[in-house]
């Protein structure tokens, strides 16, 4: 190899080593996504055992991050939302989705109406039934100020048909609760979007609720604290005190989970795939352009 053709490959594994690192840099910092309740969350001294626990209740008031604490109360929370799943916790959440169809009118070149839609599974609201929850014996307060975190369970506890009310079993299917049945929803889209003309679509419009979307029916998952399970949240001890409303808008209970579920934000799992897809498109077109490099090298300086 002619001693150029070495330079020049030594330069370019050189910007391509710098290349990665930067590529490598970006994402690991999309990925932490510059969360400033980490910092704040990290900052707290930690309690793990129920007398560092009972001593920080009795001193003098501070936050802290209490962790891998296991709840040991009466489970008295039911599925009072919808009256499906049987038994008794300590919070029960009820995680509700509507199947919507949105529809519109667009002109073609021949001037000729063609209608357009999208349908999906989207998110509607989360509603808690839970118990009073104790921490070393005294009560937590504003526990209606947080969010139970489960971790990426969109669909929540596996049940069976043991596990919901009897009368309504039949609306039993996975492990999701479907109160208008299951039906093969992609059809559905079809037949309403076949059936839309100028004034059926305009009266959608009227009848239709917030987005102009078509709410066609809704399904439920659920999702369960027992007694025995392990939590992570912050709260604000001292003065004989425990309260949870430590953050604004932003405290969580982490059930079996660790400290990391307080401040990640669960936008859906593929905003976290579209942050590998960027390394390894990056990853890919470096090597591509590795060997196209490496091809003109040996073709042009080696003999």
């Amino acid at each position: 190899m002619k001693p150029v053709a070495l330079i020049i490959l030594l330069l370019v594994l050189a910007g391509l080593v710098f290349a990665f690192s930067v590529a490598l840099g970006r994402f690991r910092k999309e990925l932490k996504n510059d969360n400033p309740l980490e910092e704040k969350i990290n900052a707290l001294p930690v309690l793990r055992t129920d007398a560092e626990i009972t001593a920080a209740i009795a001193g003098e008031p501070r936050d802290y991050l209490i962790e891998n604490y296991t709840f040991t109360d009466e489970p008295t929370a039911s599925d009072t939302v919808t009256d499906f799943i049987l038994g008794n916790y300590l919070c029960v959440k009820v995680v509700k989705y509507v199947f919507t169809i949105r529809a519109w009118l667009r002109l073609n070149q021949d001037n000729q109406t063609k209608y357009y839609s999208t349908n999906a599974w989207e998110f509607d609201k989360v509603q808690y039934v839970h118990s009073r929850l104790h921490l070393c014996g005294t009560e937590l307060e504003n526990i209606d100020s947080v969010d139970f975190d489960f971790g990426y369970v969109e669909f929540g506890d596996k049940f069976t048909a043991a596990d919901v009310n009897p009368d309504k079993r039949e609306y039993l299917f996975v492990n999701q609760y479907y109160p208008n049945g299951v039906y093969d929803f992609e059809k559905v889209a079809k037949d309403f979007v076949a059936k839309l003309n100028v004034d059926t679509l305009s009266t959608y419009y009227k009848e239709s609720f917030s987005h102009r979307g078509y709410k066609y029916s809704a399904r439920y998952g659920y999702q369960t604290m027992k007694a025995g399970d392990k939590a992570t949240f912050a709260a604000h001890l001292g003065n004989g005190h425990a309260d949870l409303k430590v953050f604004d808008g932003g405290n969580k209970i982490a059930v079996n989970g660790g400290k990391k579920a307080l401040y990640r934000k669960y936008n859906a799992l593929t905003d976290l795939a579209l942050h590998y897809f960027k390394l390894f498109f990056w990853v890919a077109a470096m090597i591509t352009v590795t060997f196209m490099i490496l091809g003109l090298i040996f073709k042009f300086f080696v003999k």
